[in-house]
C-alpha cells in the first residue's frame, strides 16, 4: 500500500499511474489476500480464469497504520468507480472509459480462402504484415496490407521458401523476419516496409524483437507457431543489427517467442521450465538479469506481447477453455505480475498469434477454424498410388495423431478439445470411445505389438513420463521415472516389446530402455555420438528386425534428416534426405513430405516418389498397417484469416425522432 500511494505522489506524471485502471488493478492486488505484492515465484496452479498467477496468500501485518488506512478508503473509492466502469458502467451511470476492452469491436482483414498467419501491426495501427501459405502448402510469403483494404502486396515473393515471423521496427520502416526449414536461405534477415534492401543479420532463429531504439534483436533459436508441440528447447539472443555479432543470451533455460517493452526495460518470452510440461510466461530485464516466472500453472500459455506503455502483458491462454487473448498488469520496477489475469477476448475460436501496435489500441490475430478427418486407403504398390481413398470419420476436434493398430482393427488418436486426451475407434470409425478425460496433457500414443496395449506419455505426476494402459482404458500404470529434472516423451516400442524409446526433455535426444527391469523404470540408457553431429530422435521401430528410424536434428547442414539406428549393432545409417519415415516391411520405409510420398529401399538406398494426394486434398500424419496394406491419414481442412480487436468507446443510441 505505501507503494502505492507513493507512486500516485509522483513528483513526475510519468511515473504515476496512467490510468484509473492501473490504480484499481493495483488496489486489488493489494486489498486481495489471495494476491502477494511481494512477488516472488508463483507457487500454486492457477484456478481457473480470473484466478491470481501468483495463488499464495498475502502476508498481513498485525498493525496497520492510520494513514495508509485513510489513504486506501479514498483510493479504494476512486477504485470502486473505476472498477465499476470497467464492469459494466460508471458512477454516474454514463458510458464506458475509452479504451475500455469489454467494449472491444472485431473485424475481419483478410477475406481469402486458405490460410493467413502470423501477422504483425505497425506501431499506428494502421497497416500490417502477414504469412500468406499458397494452396500445395510449399513454402510460405510475406504480405503487407493496409487495415481496411483489400489488396494485399506480396513483400518476398520466393516460391518455395517458408518466410515467417514478421515484426516491424518501433518507427515502422523496417521489417524482420526468418526463413525456417529452407536450407541455406536460413536465418533472419530485415527489409524496408515494403520488401526492399532485404539482408541477413544471422544464420538460424526465429521470432524476432525490436529493441525500441532500432539497433538490436531479441531472437529465439526455435521458431514457434504451435505451442501444443516443442520438438526441441530454445534460447533467446540480443543480436546487434549493424553486425550480426551476438551480443548475450538472455536466460539460461528454455525461452522462445521474446517481445521487447517498448520503454525498453524488460523482455518477455516463454518457455518449459526443466522437468515439467508448463507454458511459463516470464519476464527479464533487458540490460541482464534474473529471469522472473510469472505464473505456475498447466494452462497453454504463449505469445506474450507488451502494451504501450509496457504496464501490461498480454499473452494467449486457453485457460478459459478456448485459446484467448489475456492481459495482466506488470510492476515496472520488478516485472513481476502485480494483479489477475484479465480475458480481452472470449470466442470459441482459436485467436492466436496475435500482435499489438505501439500506438494505438489495436490488436490483429489469426482466427482458426479447424475440422479433421481420417482416411483410410489401400496403398498400391505396383503403381505406386493410393487406391478408393475413403474418409471413415470427420471430426471438430483437433485431431495430432492417428495410429493403426499392429492387426488393422483398431485406430488410436491423441486430440484435444481443448485438454489433450486419448480416444480409440474401429478401423471403420464405429464404436468410438475417449481412454482420457482429464486436465493432464496425455500425448503421443503407441500401439505395443499385441495391439492390445498402448504407450504414451503424459505430465500426470508434475512432469513428463511414459504411461501404459490397455485398449479398453484399464491397467494405467507409470512406465518411466528418471531421476533429477530429465523426463521422457514420444515413446516407441519394438514389436517384441525388449526394447522402449523416449525423447529425453531437458537433454534432447532420444534415449532407450531394456523392458525387463521392474517398473517404473529409473535408468535410461544413451544412444552412441552421432557421426556428423547432431542429435537422434527415435520415432518408430521395424516389425521384425529391432531397428529404428528417427531424425537427427542440431548444428548439421541436413536438419530433420532420416536416420535408421540398429538396436543390436548401435550403429546409424543415415539416408541423406528428410521428410516423415514409417515402416513399409523391414527394408523399405514410406516417406512423407507435404502431401506427397516416397518408397525407400534401404538395401538399394533409392527412393521411389509415390504421389498420395486424395480428392486434391493434401493428408498427412501416415500410419501403415503391414498386416491389411492399408494407409490411415489425417487430413487436416484449416481456414485462417486475419482479424483486428479494437477497443473503443460503444457508439451511443440515437432517440428516434418523434412523430410528426
Amino acid at each position: 500500500l505505501d507503494r502505492i500511494v507513493r507512486r500516485c505522489l509522483e513528483k513526475n506524471p510519468a511515473e504515476r499511474f496512467q490510468s484509473g485502471h492501473d490504480l484499481a488493478y493495483a488496489l486489488e492486488a493489494a486489498i486481495d489476500a489471495s494476491v502477494s505484492m511481494s512477488g516472488g515465484m508463483p507457487g500454486e496452479h492457477l484456478a481457473g480464469p480470473g484466478a491470481d498467477f501468483d495463488a499464495r496468500p498475502a502476508k498481513r501485518s498485525a498493525r496497520i497504520p492510520i494513514v495508509p488506512t485513510l489513504a486506501v478508503a479514498a483510493l479504494a473509492a476512486a477504485a470502486g468507480w473505476f472498477l465499476g466502469a470497467r464492469d459494466g458502467g460508471s458512477a454516474d451511470g454514463g458510458a464506458h472509459e475509452a479504451g475500455d476492452w469489454s467494449q472491444a469491436r472485431f473485424v475481419p482483414l483478410t477475406f481469402e480462402d486458405g490460410v493467413e498467419l502470423m501477422p504483425a501491426l505497425a506501431p499506428d495501427g494502421n497497416s500490417f504484415v502477414y504469412v500468406g501459405v499458397p494452396d500445395n502448402g510449399q513454402g510460405s510469403d510475406l504480405f503487407f496490407r493496409r487495415v481496411g483494404g483489400e489488396v494485399s502486396l506480396n513483400l518476398t515473393n520466393t516460391p518455395g521458401l517458408r518466410e515467417r515471423d514478421p515484426s516491424f521496427s518501433p518507427d515502422g520502416s523496417q521489417i524482420a523476419y526468418a526463413i525456417s526449414y529452407s536450407g541455406e536461405a536460413d536465418g533472419i534477415y530485415v527489409m524496408g516496409a515494403t520488401g526492399e534492401s532485404r539482408r541477413k543479420i544471422i544464420d538460424r532463429g526465429g521470432n524476432p524483437t525490436w529493441s525500441p531504439d532500432g539497433t538490436q534483436l531479441a531472437v529465439a533459436t526455435f521458431s514457434i507457431d504451435n505451442p501444443g508441440g516443442r520438438p526441441a528447447t530454445s534460447e533467446v539472443w540480443i543480436v546487434d543489427i549493424s553486425n550480426g555479432e551476438f551480443v548475450r543470451r538472455i536466460h539460461d533455460g528454455d525461452a522462445v517467442q521474446p517481445d521487447w517493452s517498448p520503454d525498453g526495460s524488460w523482455i518477455a518470452f516463454w518457455g518449459l521450465p526443466a522437468g515439467t510440461g508448463n507454458r511459463t510466461l516470464y519476464t527479464v530485464p533487458a540490460a541482464g538479469g534474473e529471469a522472473t516466472a510469472l505464473n505456475d500453472d498447466a494452462h497453454i500459455n504463449w505469445c506474450p506481447r507488451w502494451s504501450a506503455d509496457s504496464r501490461h502483458l498480454y499473452f494467449a491462454s486457453d485457460r478459459g477453455g478456448t485459446m484467448d487473448i489475456w492481459r495482466v498488469p506488470i510492476d515496472p520496477a520488478t516485472g513481476r505480475g502485480a494483479g489477475r489475469p484479465e480475458a480481452i477476448t472470449t470466442s470459441p475460436i482459436r485467436f492466436a498469434p496475435f500482435d499489438l501496435a505501439t500506438e494505438t489500441n489495436r490488436i490483429v490475430g489469426t482466427a482458426t477454424s479447424e475440422k479433421t478427418e481420417v482416411v483410410r486407403a489401400k496403398l498400391d504398390r505396383k503403381n505406386r498410388r493410393l487406391v478408393d481413398p475413403e474418409t471413415i470419420f470427420g471430426t471438430g476436434r483437433r485431431i495430432w495423431q492417428a495410429e493403426i493398430s499392429p492387426d488393422g482393427e483398431w485406430l488410436l488418436m491423441m486430440g484435444n478439445d481443448p485438454s489433450e486426451d486419448l480416444f480409440v475407434c474401429k478401423r471403420d470409425g464405429s464404436d468410438f470411445r475417449r481412454l482420457t478425460n482429464d486436465a493432464y496433457k496425455d500425448r503421443g500414443p503407441k500401439w505395443a505389438g499385441n495391439s492390445k496395449t498402448l504407450y504414451f506419455f503424459s505430465d500426470r505426476d508434475g512432469k513428463y513420463r511414459v504411461w501404459r494402459m490397455e485398449r479398453d482404458g484399464s491397467g494405467l500404470k507409470q512406465i518411466t521415472n528418471l531421476s533429477g529434472d530429465y523426463t521422457c516423451g514420444v515413446p516407441a516400442i519394438s514389436a517384441d516389446g525388449r526394447y522402449m524409446t523416449a525423447y529425453r526433455v531437458g537433454m534432447d535426444g532420444s534415449c532407450w530402455f531394456e523392458m525387463t527391469g521392474e517398473l517404473p523404470l529409473t535408468e535410461a540408457r544413451e544412444f552412441p555420438p552421432m557421426p556428423g553431429g547432431g542429435l537422434f530422435f527415435a520415432q518408430e521401430f521395424s516389425p521384425g528386425p529391432n531397428k529404428v528410424v528417427g531424425f537427427r536434428t542440431g548444428d548439421v547442414e541436413n536438419v530433420r534428416e532420416i536416420v535408421v539406428f540398429d538396436m543390436e549393432s548401435q550403429t546409424y545409417d543415415p539416408l541423406g534426405i528428410s521428410g516423415a519415415a514409417f515402416w513399409l516391411g523391414d527394408h523399405e520405409l514410406g516417406i512423407q513430405y507435404g502431401d506427397s510420398m516416397a518408397v525407400f529401399d534401404l538395401r538399394t538406398k533409392k527412393p521411389e516418389p509415390f504421389g498420395i494426394r486424395a480428392a486434391g486434398t493434401g493428408l498427412a500424419s501416415g500410419s501403415y498397417c503391414i498386416a491389411t496394406g492399408e494407409m490411415f491419414m489425417r487430413r487436416s481442412i484449416v481456414e485462417t484469416n486475419i482479424w483486428m480487436v479494437e477497443a473503443a468507446e460503444p457508439e451511443p443510441f440515437t432517440p428516434p425522432a418523434a412523430p410528426q
